[in-house]
């Protein structure tokens, strides 16, 4: 229909320890890292053209970017998201994100420095990582060439399966492991932070540059300091019956 617009898009990346795979990004939802970020989408309809788009886009943008959609008149005022429509529309318009800030997290941890990390234009930097999932784990029917393999060298290889308490299903991932210097003891799970990546040349969050660029990491850290000081705190929720399904489940469960 002409007057329809379809829009497909993921919350998060694949749980790596339900044999989901981000390959070749790096890490699992849960993570920071752009495999469980980083997701796929498509917008059809209401004139647009068929096109890559490859600019930041954030969840919240949705928001005001359909609404744009439906009225061009729409302004929506005093929420995270942007508009991209007219980006959309007309490739050549200017973007309006430059940055995203992927999280916060003050409250897992009694440490000073708090689970975050933030993107500005080609930029990433994590400042504080819990250190789970940190590795790029193959999707299952994939078998790389030995050249692809040669590529990893200097990594460490990992595989392990994962059974339920009813021993009925398994999980199984394997993917390559790069552990913190500090890290002796090799095991899976261990804080990390301070990494800073390039993400217009290092997609895969391979190579961490942030003792060669002091001065780009500070900046990055005094902006999440400045995303900080006006969050929002919340202390508790209220549970409210109306928005409690039937029975407790919505459908499949899963959510």
């Amino acid at each position: 229909c002409e007057n329809t617009l379809m829009v497909f898009l993921s919350d998060n990346g694949a749980p790596v320890a339900n044999s989901g795979s981000n390959w070749p990004l790096r890490g699992s939802k849960h993570t920071l890292f752009e495999g469980g970020t980083r997701v796929p989408a498509f917008v059809s309809g209401l004139g647009l053209e068929p096109r890559v788009e490859s600019r930041l886009f954030h969840i919240s943008d949705w928001l005001p970017t359909i609404l744009t959609a439906v009225n061009p008149k729409n302004h929506m005022d005093n929420v995270d998201g942007m508009s991209h429509w007219k980006a959309l529309v007309n490739k050549s318009s200017s973007w309006s994100r430059s940055e995203i800030l992927y999280n916060i997290d003050n409250f897992r941890s009694d440490h000073e420095t708090p689970i975050s990390a933030i993107r500005v234009g080609d930029w990433k930097y994590i400042w504080r990582e819990k250190g789970s999932w940190q590795g790029w784990y193959l999707p299952s029917e994939l078998n790389l060439t030995l050249q692809e393999s040669d590529a990893w060298k200097g990594y460490i290889w990992k595989e392990q399966d994962f059974h339920s308490k009813g021993g009925n299903r398994d999980h199984i991932w394997n993917g390559w492991m790069q552990y913190p210097k500090n890290n002796k003891t090799r095991r899976k799970k261990q804080m990390i932070q301070n990494l800073l990546f390039n993400l217009a040349t290092d997609p895969l969050e391979r190579a961490n540059v942030a003792e060669a660029n002091p001065e780009k990491v500070a900046e990055l850290e005094e902006r999440i300091r400045e995303h900080n000081r006006t969050m929002i705190i919340i202390n508790g929720t209220v549970p409210e019956i109306s928005g409690t399904p039937i029975n407790r489940v919505w459908g499949t469960g899963w959510c």
